[in-house]
């Protein structure tokens, strides 16, 4: 289905919502209630443009991040401890594995980073010691786990990530001041992809493309950020292969996607065995204790880890730019903009710039699908009206999430 999407200045459009998750490995909690959210609901439809059969056609059938001829894509494995914080370890654990696949394909540097957990988590909640932190989404509170909303905002408005050294890691969340969260930016993420949930079974009409889609990330950029529920299913013997045959529809703990291989047998895993062989490689939080070195094998069929997959598809480190405008926090649209199935949505922000003159160079939005987007804006600040409106670029996204996109010409405001 082919969405248009016309943007004046810069339209924050997020077309879903998620629910967060929050267990520790070894302290399991009780899946976040929101059902006091408004018109809250999952995508479960899949609108990217790229067929099934091109995605599978160069994919093998093993790949691991921690192997690619001979180079490894990912960080060193870390323990989330008593914390709640499983969803910032897998979002940043995605962010270092782009980021050095990057570098190495770019200058053939096997670099490495490490990030902030600590700051991703109180940089997005709301209530601090020493008032309101405007950046956070409404529903979180501290430790009480995140998901791709709260790992949104916090990229999309400039927060982070930042530097480990920063804000090391503690075995525990006590509530923050503003203060103690201002560091720059080591990174900027300008993009992510969100993938759709499937709903009942591997029979669900999406089921091979979404394989395939997280096989297609998985392969030609970073980690894929999925979800468990711990409460629900079981690991083998030796703690190194789980399946899960019960479909929940609910999730407690975040983990990161680094590779698959087809021919894991099912006979691997313990009491409940999936139909069929095949395996995504999971990296865990709990530390290199835990599993085979951090790392473990969970089955294809276990259906609840689709929940909420997200992948970074776009980032640099470094940030060159001096201001973000932003209103997003972390909150979503809820697709206000596509009801009946309409082909056109019109999105509009203003935003009070700073008194000196600024060149305006990136604009990022989100999308639920394959969209024709056209982007103008008002420069001078007049009324919105198409006179004094700047066609300032136009393009397409071909799948479900957030993109930034360089203007061909900045615009001076």
């Amino acid at each position: 289905m082919k969405k248009r999407l016309s943007l004046l200045l810069a339209a924050a459009l997020l077309l879903c919502a998620v629910f967060p998750v929050c267990a520790a490995p070894r302290v399991v909690r009780e899946p976040y209630d929101a059902s006091g959210l408004p018109n809250t609901f999952w995508v479960s439809e899949n609108y990217d443009r790229v067929p099934v059969t091109k995605l599978s056609a160069n994919l093998p059938a093993v790949f691991d991040l921690r192997n690619v001829n001979g180079v490894s894509f990912v960080s060193e494995i870390r323990d989330q401890g008593i914390t709640n914080s499983c969803w910032a370890f897998s979002a940043l654990s995605c962010t270092e594995s782009y980021l050095m696949r990057k570098a190495y394909e770019e200058n053939g540097v096997a670099a490495q980073y490490d990030f902030s957990e600590r700051h991703m988590e109180h940089a997005t909640y709301p209530d601090m010691l020493d008032g309101q932190n405007p950046y956070a989404p409404a529903f979180r509170t501290p430790n009480g786990g995140g998901n791709a909303v709260s790992v949104a905002g916090y990229f999309q408005n400039g927060l982070g990530p930042v530097s480990e050294a920063d804000m090391p890691f503690k075995n525990q969340m006590d509530v923050q001041n503003r203060a103690d969260i201002q560091f720059a930016p080591e990174a900027s993420v300008r993009g992510m992809r969100y993938f759709p949930k499937i709903t009942n079974s591997i029979f669900d009409y999406n089921y091979g493309e979404l394989i395939a889609s997280i096989k297609q990330e998985i392969y030609s950029g970073g980690g894929v950020s999925a979800v468990m529920n711990v409460n629900a299913g079981a690991y083998n013997a030796d703690g190194t292969a789980y399946y899960c045959q019960e479909v929940t529809g609910t999730a407690n703990h975040a983990i990161t996607l680094i590779g698959w291989d087809d021919a894991f047998s099912r006979e691997q895993f313990g009491a409940d065995k999936p139909a069929g062989d095949g395996a995504w490689i999971a990296r865990d939080s709990a530390g290199q204790d835990a599993h085979a070195d951090g790392y473990f094998y969970i089955s294809y069929e276990t259906l609840d880890i689709y929940n909420m997959c997200f992948a970074v598809t776009d980032a640099t480190y470094g940030v060159f730019y001096d201001n973000v405008y932003s209103v997003t926090s972390g909150t979503w649209a809820y697709g206000m903009g596509y009801e009946n199935n309409n082909d056109t949505a019109y999105a509009a922000n203003t935003y009070q710039k700073q008194s000196t003159p600024e060149l305006l160079t990136d604009i990022s939005f989100n999308v639920r699908g394959y969209t024709e987007y056209e982007i103008y804006v008002n420069r001078n600040g007049r009324a919105l009206s198409p006179e004094n409106l700047t066609l300032a670029a136009k393009g397409t996204q071909d799948h479900m999430g957030f993109v930034t996109v360089t203007l061909p010409e900045p615009v001076l405001l």
